[in-house]
């Protein structure tokens, strides 16, 4: 049990570095957006050329197939609807009050009541309407992937032979699908769809190759053969930058290796709990209010405060990512605490009140 917390810990404190690593690359993204007279600097040329953005989604991917195992890991559908409901109200209020947000720094990113109200669903591009936030495209990789692994584990799938069988051909088309129509770096939002799932049921399948449930040799199998499926894309990048020396397919190869080795590493070295790794804690506690508001805090920053920032930090864009990274989290952590605590309170006593119903029910027939 002290095993499984320390391992927790390793896995939330990977959760507040993923956020820093996408607050950087959107920090530097912003300068260059808004022409401002701060000077970029080696870790900005890093951050592009590694492309930490990328590494941060990577690895939260990889963290949302882990953990989704042991959400929903039962045969129950009373149990599978809790999770659902939870999940809603763990997603969609935070989500909801962050697209009114924006929309509050920046009017004119307003494109219509129509563009409003898809966006409102999480599954913009799959209602072909341009996200009011650009960053919002991994949450729709998201809510793929939770109806998938819902679909999956309801009725206890994952534990059936036949599952894996299917689960086989599944990947094996997308390995026919890189193959024929282009590498990561080039294919369309469906095609990084596909590949971006495939990885978050592989970090599935070894969440449950972990636990103690029947049928190993058969996971054991097919998790191998589906890790050299999924590793193919990764691999062909670099063959791609080796043969064609495309700069763009090296810097994919590397986010997506390094998201997947920072995420195994996580699991195989467990951190002990100390005051470094409580700080990073508390960040990944808050990292859904971060990833949600972060965008619109930086054009505020960018657009709003501009002249105070760059002179009271001396043209430091070093000094100013600080104060904008402070600024994020004390935002988030406002957020986290106004409102996805109290939303997911609500969640619990959603789910809560049909066992209060049938005992005030038995109550009555004693009575």
């Amino acid at each position: 049990m002290k095993h499984i917390k320390e391992r927790n810990i390793s896995l939330q404190v990977l959760r507040g570095i993923s956020c820093i690593f996408v607050f950087i690359i959107h920090y530097f993204e912003e300068i260059r957006r808004f022409n401002t007279n701060l000077k970029t600097n080696a870790l900005s040329q890093f951050a592009y050329y590694a492309d930490f953005g990328k590494i941060g989604v990577v690895s939260f991917f990889c963290l949302s197939g882990y953990l989704i195992v042991t959400s929903i890991n039962s045969s129950s559908d009373k149990k599978i609807i809790k999770f659902l409901t939870k999940r809603f109200f763990r997603l969609y209020p935070a989500y909801w009050f962050s697209l009114c947000l924006l929309l509050v720094i920046f009017p004119g990113h307003f494109k219509g009541l129509h563009n409003f109200l898809t966006n409102l669903t999480m599954l913009q591009y799959t209602f072909e309407t341009p996200y009011l936030n650009r960053v919002f495209w991994s949450l729709e990789t998201e809510m793929y992937f939770y109806f998938l692994s819902t679909t999956f584990f309801i009725w206890n799938w994952h534990r059936v032979e036949l599952f894996w069988k299917i689960h086989f051909v599944v990947f094996l088309l997308i390995l026919f699908f890189f193959i024929n129509y282009g590498t990561l770096y080039k294919i369309n939002f469906y095609g990084r769809l596909i590949f971006n799932v495939s990885l978050m049921l592989l970090a599935s399948q070894y969440r449950e190759l972990r636990g103690k449930g029947p049928r190993k040799s058969i996971l054991k199998k097919a998790f191998g053969i589906n890790c050299i499926l999924v590793m193919y894309p990764i691999c062909n990048a670099l063959f791609s930058f080796m043969s064609e020396g495309n700069q763009k397919a090296f810097t994919l190869f590397i986010s997506y290796f390094s998201g997947i080795f920072f995420f195994v590493f996580a699991l195989k070295f467990p951190l002990k709990k100390n005051f470094l790794s409580k700080i990073f804690c508390k960040l990944g506690d808050v990292s859904y209010s971060f990833y949600l508001t972060h965008i619109p805090i930086l054009y505020l920053v960018f657009n709003s405060l501009p002249s105070f920032l760059i002179q009271a930090t001396g043209y430091s864009s070093y000094l100013t990512m600080i104060i904008s990274y402070i600024l994020c989290n004390l935002f988030a952590l406002l957020m986290h605490e106004a409102i996805e605590k109290p939303c997911l309170k609500l969640s619990y006593f959603i789910n809560g009140l049909p066992s209060v119903l049938a005992s005030l029910k038995k109550r009555k027939i004693t009575v």
